[in-house]
């Protein structure tokens, strides 16, 4: 169900409309077996045949099948390289000229990059342009490991300006102090 409707404001652009868990389904089997089968994600329509997808996860597998064969560009955001947030059958699925990938530094090795759009990297700190969308890797509290001996893979949370909204994208994350900072620059109007 949508948190807010999509329309066109003052300056031309589009509102976001944010489909609230809209992707995520049990998806039980042998495949989920060991990892996940039930985790989250959340799609950003940002207009213009634009859909930002924050996270792959076993879950969103449903989201795959269904945009797969769609006239739609597609943005994923990728807070870090846990399985259950970087499901690579998933992410498989949507690999083609129209989807490009963002996500935490040193975790695009996982990801077949020539067959996307486009892959890029962010740190903390770093921002890019995706469709409407400009986004801003940022700090949180969590790790980036796959496995237990990959401790050098980066993590993030993103900032999200589209429009006159601003999104809070915190992947996995304890409240840490960075968030007050986020706060503090600009409010907050849509945290997931």
């Amino acid at each position: 169900m949508p948190l807010s409707k999509t329309r066109k404001d003052h300056d031309n652009s589009y509102d976001p409309t944010i489909l609230g868990g809209a992707w995520l389904s049990s998806d039980p089997g042998p495949t989920t077996v060991r990892y996940g089968g039930n985790t989250a994600c959340v799609s950003v329509e940002l207009g213009h045949g634009t859909l930002l997808v924050l996270d792959a996860g076993t879950g969103i597998r449903p989201l795959g099948e269904h945009v797969a064969a769609k006239d739609t560009d597609i943005f994923v955001l990728l807070s870090h390289a846990h399985m259950d947030h970087f499901d690579i059958p998933t992410l498989r699925l949507l690999e083609n000229a129209r989807t490009s990938v963002v996500t935490a530094s040193r975790t695009s090795d996982l990801l077949r990059p020539r067959r996307y759009r486009e892959v890029r990297e962010l740190a903390w700190g770093e921002r890019t342009r995706v469709g409407a969308a400009e986004l801003r890797a940022i700090e949180v509290n969590h790790w980036g490991a796959r496995m237990r001996t990959d401790t050098y893979r980066g993590y993030n949370g993103y900032l999200i300006d589209v429009g006159r909204y601003r999104i809070l994208f915190a992947g996995d994350t304890a409240i840490t102090p960075a968030f007050r900072a986020v706060r503090a620059a600009r409010p907050v109007l849509k945290c997931v």
